[in-house]
């Protein structure tokens, strides 16, 4: 643009030095000013017209805004919302008449960022926002005096703007600059250190393509903007990401159609996926492509940003137990996204033989009323299942149904609410074949409890002063019924004997009214107990520290 400017300029200084060259020299201007202009032919010209007079026009990333500079002294004013660390490029080009446009960017608080103001067809901004919010534009005259038709572009680098154009490897992109002063972005993939080479290629009218090159961070890398029909770029990249390539007029103002070519020098842009397995099994693994079956093939090699879809499959007398790696887990599809080389694993485990119960298998503590999750595992041939329940250890007519036919090796279980809590409860779970023949059966292997109430505080190794006043505290899970008061006791003999500390109404969960009693020797065996009682005076749970305490003399 700067050498379009003194070319022009230089044309002027011709017609004021002689009379000799006034011919020549406006025949060179005419060429140059035919150059310079815009050649529309039946191309479709983009552009969004700006509001009429006051202009005070919002615009977004990718925005081509034509307007104008009328009457004289005018200023338009143009806000867009920006981030901080965006990168963004603002051009301003020549339209018509005799004006020169300038550009000025403010950031939120009204801070003069950057100005643009040569006598010239073209002024831009390039800059990072230090700043998050509204930012501003106002467009005017270099002299403060002409008039004429402006295109202003926004544009943004890093993140591109929406309507940057992904380009690939190997790819030949057809495109416009329409009208002058417009400015398109592209975008690619590339891999530290890929050596790309991007071409832009005269197509048509007057425009002269040039091209630029920023990094994912947005900084600049290269520039190739020569007045020429074609330019090229021929760089190793520094860093791993999406990078954005800028398409301009080498003169700023005219039009025409151009091509790109992006192409990378030897392997570029490639990502290698391995598949192992493990375990004491055996399967296969497949990719939805066809490039991994594994089997035999467990490597392939992808183009960066490629998705792959693996899908394990166990053989005869083998359980799939999961992926691991790539960013893959559980036993559902693998899906991955080959930003870098990736390695996924796939286990498979020996099918078990005998029916076992793997959860709740003894030492657990559930809350009633939730939701427990019961689990096993069985031989290929055990098809359906029943599973039951047992409050009383499981003793013979103590066991209660959860749920028949049951199909997989799990099921949600809505754990009942006893009268009180339950320490020694067990699950049973029983398999059946195909013609409903018994083929095994397991149980918890020690009892688990299921917890109406909890007590939480004094719960066991704490020491009391005599005459402090502890905060005791108890969490209530789903009751049988309301609970309509609460009752709490302590003990200083291990629980031969129990002491009234208070009866509450409701249930708080909480209670600051102790006042640790006074003793004349240090008593070591002290616990403390909640009661839950409901409208009718019935206990719907109960709980005791779980160890003992101590309180001391004052």
């Amino acid at each position: 643009m700067e050498r379009a400017r003194r070319s022009i300029f230089m044309f002027v200084i011709l017609i004021k030095r002689s009379n000799r060259f006034s011919v020549f020299s406006f025949s060179l201007l005419s060429l140059a000013l035919c150059l310079i202009m815009p050649t529309l032919g039946e191309a479709t010209v983009e552009g969004i017209p700006c509001t009429p007079e006051p202009t005070n026009m919002p615009i977004e990333y990718g925005d081509l805004i034509t307007c104008s500079i009328d009457p004289s002294g005018d200023t338009d004013k143009f806000l867009f919302s920006g981030t901080t660390g965006e990168r963004v490029v603002l051009q301003v080009a020549w339209g018509s008449g005799a004006l020169r446009p300038c550009i000025e960017l403010y950031d939120p608080d009204g801070v003069l960022m950057w100005e643009a103001c040569d006598n010239a067809f073209c002024n831009r901004i390039d800059t990072q926002l230090s700043k998050t919010g509204i930012h501003t534009i106002f467009v005017e005259d270099w002299f403060g005096t002409s008039i004429g038709e402006y295109k202003l572009d926004l544009e943004r680098i890093a993140p591109p703007s929406p309507n940057a154009q992904p380009i690939q490897y190997g790819e030949v992109i057809p495109g416009e600059i329409n009208p002058g002063g417009d400015i398109d972005l592209y975008r690619f993939e590339g891999m530290q250190p890929d050596r790309v080479v991007l071409q832009v290629a005269w197509g048509s009218g007057a425009l002269r393509p040039c091209i630029e090159l920023y990094d994912p961070d947005g900084d600049f890398m290269e520039e190739a903007c020569d007045n020429a029909f074609s330019n090229t770029i021929d760089t190793p990249l520094s860093k791993t990401g999406t990078h954005t390539v800028l398409v301009k007029d080498w003169f700023c103002t005219s039009a025409g159609e151009y091509s790109l070519n992006l192409q990378c020098i030897g392997v570029c842009g490639m990502h290698t996926l391995s598949v192992d397995k493990a375990g004491t099994g055996f399967g296969t693994i497949t990719s939805s492509d066809g490039k991994i079956n594994c089997g035999s093939d467990c490597v392939a090699i992808y183009n960066a940003g490629a998705g792959v879809t693996l899908t394990a499959e166990e053989d005869p007398g083998s359980i799939f137990v999961g992926w691991s790696g790539g960013g893959c887990s559980g036993t559902g599809f693998c899906e991955i996204t080959m930003n870098a080389d990736a390695v996924v694993t796939a286990t498979f485990t020996e099918a078990p033989t005998t029916l076992t119960l793997l959860s709740p298998n003894g030492g657990e503590v559930i809350p009633s009323g939730s939701t427990y999750t019961i689990q096993w595992e069985a031989p290929s041939w055990a098809v359906s299942f029943k599973l039951l329940y047992s409050l009383k250890n499981g003793a013979p007519g103590t066991w209660v149904p959860i749920a028949n036919n049951v199909p997989g090796t799990s099921q949600d279980w809505i754990v009942p609410t006893p009268r009180n809590n339950k320490t020694k409860c067990r699950v049973k779970v029983i398999g059946y074949d195909f013609s409903e023949k018994k083929v095994g059966a397991d149980r918890s292997d020690r009892p688990f409890t299921i917890e109406v109430v909890k007590l939480t505080s004094p719960n066991g190794g704490e020491t009391l002063p005599s005459g402090d006043i502890p905060t005791i505290t108890w969490t209530t899970h789903e009751t049988k019924r309301d609970v309509s008061r609460v009752i709490l006791n302590y003990t200083k003999n291990g629980g031969n004997t129990w002491n009234k500390i208070d009866t509450l109404d409701g249930n708080p969960g909480s209670y600051d009214g102790w006042t640790v009693p006074d003793v004349p020797k240090t008593k070591s065996k002290c616990k403390v107990k909640v009661v839950l009682k409901d409208a009718r005076g019935n206990t719907v749970g109960s709980d005791v520290s779980d160890a003992s305490f101590t309180i001391s003399p004052p």
